[in-house]
This record gives C-alpha cells, structure tokens and sequence, in this order.
C-alpha cells in the first residue's frame, strides 16, 4: 500500500510517516521546495515536492497513493490570509486533486478539537485559526456527502511527543521562566494526546472500511487536567508550581483589552497575556474517544505522566 502525507515535514508527519513506514508502507509526502526533508528521505519516503495551493503540483502526489492523510495546515499564530489560504482553500484542492487523479484514494483529514466547540452562535467570535479549521471541515463534509469523497475526519488535542517543537517546548518555557498563575477550568481532562497513540488512529482510520465517513475524537476522560500536566513537568524540571488560580473571565476581558490597545497603538512588545495563553490554561476536554474506541478498537495507551517523561527525554536529547 502506498500512503501519502501532506505536512510531512511538521511534527506529526514525521512521526506518521516514520511510524507508517516501520510498518512495512510506501509513504509519499508532498513537500515544498524549501522543506527540510533530510529524515524523511533517510527513512525512505518518497519526496514529491509541490505546494497544497499549488492544484497542478498535486496530480503527481495523489497519483497511486491508497490513503491520503492531509495534515498540511498553518497554526494558530499565522495570519488570516495565511490560515485561509492553507487551511481551506489547500483542503478544497486536496479534495478536488484526488477526486479528478485518484478518486479510489481515501482522505484522512486532521481537524482540531477546538472545531468541536463552534456554534452557529459563538463562530462569529472564534479565532481566525479555529474559523479556518470549521469552515475546513465543512469543505471536507461537503465532498463526502456530495461527492462521494472516501473520507473520514480526526480531532487530535494538543499534540506532544517526539518532534513537537510547538506544544512541549512553550510549556517547558512557560513553567522554567516562572509561571505566575494557572486558570480555573484545567482541572481535569486534559485535551492532550501522545503523538505515537494519534498516529494508530490515523493509521486505523485510514485502513478501516467501517471508518469511511466518520469523525474520530482522539481524547479520553482522565482525572489529570492541564494544571496536572503542568504540574507533572514542574516536578521533572525541579522548578515551582504557581498556588494561584484564578477565573478565567476577568483574565479574558483583561486579555482583550490589551490586545485593542496594542493593535491601535502599535505598541512594541505583543501582550503576555493573550487569549491563546488563556485557554492554555484553562482548557479541558468536553469530547471523547468512545466511538474509535467502538469502530477501531483504539484508545490511548501511553498515559500522560509516561508521555510526559518520554518527551521531555526527547526535548532534552534534540533541542538543546
């Protein structure tokens, strides 16, 4: 079976790829030209290169692939323009390039858990990102339903483990330079997934017949929050844990204020306090994995103080 990857080159491609490729699959990822792709080709990868807003540079990579795991997607601190362009119009290419050159190719589509939580009465104020990833889903759900696109669609939480240069690092940051406070809400259910237990979801998504049309949440009930993560990484890092706790809502009208002002302003520095920090915080899952649990037979097996010494080890051999 060949299997492609669009953002082979972020964290969690290459962990999918090298995880798909310790199993014995041809793997193809679509790169750009600027890409980073030295352990990508060491592992054996095929190396297509080409622009997910590029529709002509996609025929040679949806060619012959069996599955296709679209993970290419701009994060939360890119643009609007950024995130629209990649996120939504780089999905509706995606879709139309396999429909028109592979139309037997199945799509593995990752989402955000953050999408789960958008309302028609609350999407009007959601962030660009979260924006992006909604109206990206709905691309997707429109080509299944309409157009008989073989798809299913994953929500991974936050993302840590080997190769994560977003998740881990900020945290290890946040906690070594002082974090002052934590944020009511965080309590329990940690919205955080290994990224070795996200890849077999992927890899079972993409090869299981009864996942076609589906939608996969890839978190579970458990009594640690993310004060309790933070909390765990305090302790292996030897550093304090803040004792205050404070409501979100005055921080949130705080963290608003500040935005406005720095934005009319054009103050030098950007705020410490942003709502992407908030809800860092604060964050808790409210979505769980009972039907990947019941489809796939999947569930977590790597549980968050095990994750957790297993990427700071990671951190600490390959970012320092």
């Amino acid at each position: 079976m060949v299997i492609g990857i669009t953002g082979g080159t972020s964290g969690l491609g290459k962990r999918l790829a090298e995880y798909l490729i310790s199993k014995g699959y041809q793997v193809k990822v679509l790169a750009r030209d600027t890409s980073r792709i030295e352990d990508l080709s060491k592992w054996g990868a095929e190396i297509v290169y080409g622009d997910i807003n590029d529709s002509d540079s996609l025929m040679p990579f949806v060619k012959g692939i069996e599955v296709c795991y679209h993970l290419a997607a701009q994060v939360a601190s890119a643009t609007k323009e950024q995130l629209f362009k990649v996120n939504i119009e780089g999905t509706r290419n995606i879709c139309e390039a396999i429909l028109k050159f592979n139309s037997n190719c199945r799509l593995v589509y990752s989402s955000s858990i953050v999408v789960k939580g958008v309302r028609f009465y609350n999407k009007f104020w959601s962030s660009n990102y979260t924006l992006s990833k909604y109206l990206s889903e709905k691309i997707v759900d429109n080509y299944i339903k309409k157009h008989r696109l073989k798809a299913c669609i994953i929500y991974p939480g936050y993302i840590y483990g080997p190769y994560d240069r977003n998740f881990m690092p900020t945290v290890i940051k946040m906690i070594k330079h002082g974090l002052p406070f934590v944020i009511k809400g965080g309590e329990r259910n940690a919205p955080v997934i290994y990224v070795d237990d996200l890849c077999e979801l992927f890899y079972l998504a993409g090869t299981k017949d009864n996942a076609l049309g589906k939608k996969y949440v890839s978190l579970k009930e458990s009594e640690i929050g993310i004060h309790g993560f933070l909390k765990i990484v305090a302790a292996k890092l030897d550093c304090p844990f803040p004792q205050k706790v404070y409501p979100k809502l005055p921080l949130v009208v705080i963290a608003f204020v500040l935005d406005k002002v720095h934005k009319i302003f054009r103050t030098r520095s950007a705020p410490k306090l942003t709502m992407r920090i908030i809800n860092a915080l604060s964050n808790r899952a409210k979505y769980f994995n009972g039907d990947a649990r019941k489809d796939l037979g999947w569930d977590q097996k790597i549980s968050i103080p095990e994750g957790i010494e297993k990427a700071l080890i990671w951190q600490m051999e390959n970012c320092q």
